[in-house]
C-alpha cells in the first residue's frame, strides 16, 4: 500500500509543485490550504507523515503541529519553511511535537528521502506504541491477578486475620499468606530484593514453593528453602517471615530470614507493645545458614503485625509510638491505623504487613 502523507501550505503553487513531487515518487498526498482544513482532515483520516509550512494566516504550523500531536501522536511532523531561524526551530523542536525540518527552497530527492526515512521511523514508533500498549495491558491484568491471590480475612474460632498491600508500583514483590485450619494458623511474609514487575515474578515463583496448608515447622523450612536458593546461585534475595500457631499449645513458633520488622501487641500493660523476631540472613545469601525460631507463648486477646518492609530507625520509632499508643487492640484498629500512617511515608519500596488477633476458643 503506497504511503499517505498530508501536506499543508497557505500558497497553492507551492502546494501543487509537492502533490507532483510526491506523485512522482509512488507517494499519495492530501493537500490542504490551512491548519483549521487540515486538523479536519486528520480527524478523518490516517496518514504516515504530515509535512506543513510555519507562517500561515490564523494558525501558524507550530500551532497546527500541537493539535495534530493531540489527534495522532506517533504520526511524524515535518516543517517545510523559509521563514524559521535556529532559535525558533530549536523551540519548535521541543515543544512543538516537530520530528524533523527541511528549508525552502527544498531538494526533491532530499525531501523524499526525509519524508521515507520519517514514515519509516513513524511506523517504528507505532509498533513500541502497541508494545508498550499491550504491556501495560499485561501488567494491569497481573496486577489484577496478584491482588485475588490474597488471602481473605479471617474471623472464625480461634483467629481474626487480615493484612495491607501497597505496591509501589502496579506490580509488588511482597508475598502475605496465611493459612486457617481448626488446628493451627501458617503465615508466611516474603520481599524479593527491588520491586516492579521482576520482583513480582520473583515472588511469585517464591509462593509457589510454600505450602501453607500443611503443618510445617518454620526453621527447617527457612533453611531448606535457603539452601535450595543459594545452591542455585540466585541473584535474588528474599526476606521472610513465617509463622506457625499451634491452637493446643497457645505458641506462635516464628522465623525470621532477615530482619522486617514484627510486634506482639496485648492488653497487658507490662507487656503492652514486644519487638519480636531473631533476625538472620536474607534468603539466598549463603548455604548451610542455621535459622532461629522464636517461641512465643500467645495470650488471648495478645495481636501481632509482621511488616514486609525494614523501616529506618527515625521511621520504627513513630510506628512504635503508634502502636502503643492504641486505645483498643483489634485487627481492624491495627489495619486502619498502620494504613494511614504508612500512606504518610515517602513510600520507596513495597510495603506489606499482616495483622491477627489470638481467640482461642471464641466463636464469631
Amino acid at each position: 500500500m503506497p504511503a499517505n502523507i498530508l501536506i499543508v501550505d497557505d500558497e497553492i503553487n507551492v502546494l501543487s509543485a509537492l502533490t507532483r513531487c510526491f506523485k512522482r515518487a509512488g507517494i499519495r498526498a492530501d493537500a490542504c490550504t490551512s491548519g483549521r482544513q487540515a486538523v479536519s482532515y486528520l480527524m478523518e483520516n490516517k496518514y504516515d507523515c504530515i509535512i506543513s509550512d510555519y507562517k500561515m494566516p490564523e494558525m501558524n504550523g507550530f500551532e497546527f503541529f500541537e493539535i495534530a500531536a493531540e489527534i495522532t501522536a506517533t504520526t511524524p511532523r515535518l516543517l517545510l519553511s523559509g521563514h524559521v531561524d535556529s532559535e525558533l526551530l530549536e523551540t519548535a523542536v521541543n515543544n512543538c511535537n516537530i520530528d524533523s525540518f527541511l528549508n525552502k527552497p527544498w531538494s526533491n530527492d532530499e525531501l523524499i528521502t526525509l519524508v521515507r526515512s520519517s514514515i519509516e521511523e513513524g511506523k517504528k514508533k507505532k509498533r513500541l506504541s502497541q508494545k508498550l500498549k499491550e504491556t501495560c495491558q499485561q501488567i494491569e491484568s497481573a496486577s489484577v491477578h496478584q491482588n485475588d491471590r490474597l488471602p481473605d480475612p479471617i474471623e472464625n474460632g480461634n483467629i481474626v486475620a487480615d493484612l495491607i498491600f501497597k505496591p509501589l508500583h502496579i506490580l509488588s514483590g511482597d508475598i502475605v499468606d496465611y493459612e486457617y485450619t481448626d488446628t493451627y494458623f501458617n503465615f508466611a511474609i516474603f520481599d524479593s530484593a527491588g520491586n516492579g514487575t521482576v520482583a513480582a515474578m520473583e515472588a511469585y515463583a517464591m509462593q509457589k514453593q510454600v505450602d501453607l496448608t500443611n503443618e510445617l515447622e518454620p526453621k527447617e523450612f527457612t533453611e531448606e528453602l535457603n539452601n535450595r536458593y543459594a545452591a542455585d546461585k540466585s541473584p535474588s534475595l528474599f526476606t521472610m517471615s513465617l509463622g506457625r500457631i499451634d491452637f493446643a499449645t497457645n505458641r506462635l513458633s516464628f522465623c525470621q530470614a532477615g530482619a522486617p520488622n514484627a510486634y506482639i501487641l496485648s492488653t497487658d500493660p507490662s507487656r503492652r507493645l514486644e519487638r519480636v523476631g531473631l533476625g538472620g540472613f536474607p534468603i539466598g545469601y549463603s548455604t548451610n545458614e542455621s535459622y532461629e525460631v522464636q517461641e512465643i507463648q500467645l495470650e488471648k486477646n495478645d495481636c501481632f503485625i509482621g511488616f514486609s518492609e525494614n523501616f529506618t530507625d527515625r521511621h520504627a520509632e513513630a510506628l512504635e509510638t503508634l502502636l502503643y499508643g492504641l486505645p483498643s487492640l483489634s485487627v481492624e484498629a491495627l489495619k486502619i491505623n498502620v494504613s494511614a500512617w504508612c500512606d504518610q511515608l515517602n513510600q520507596t519500596d513495597d510495603i506489606s504487613a499482616v495483622f491477627f488477633q489470638y481467640k482461642p476458643n471464641e466463636i464469631h
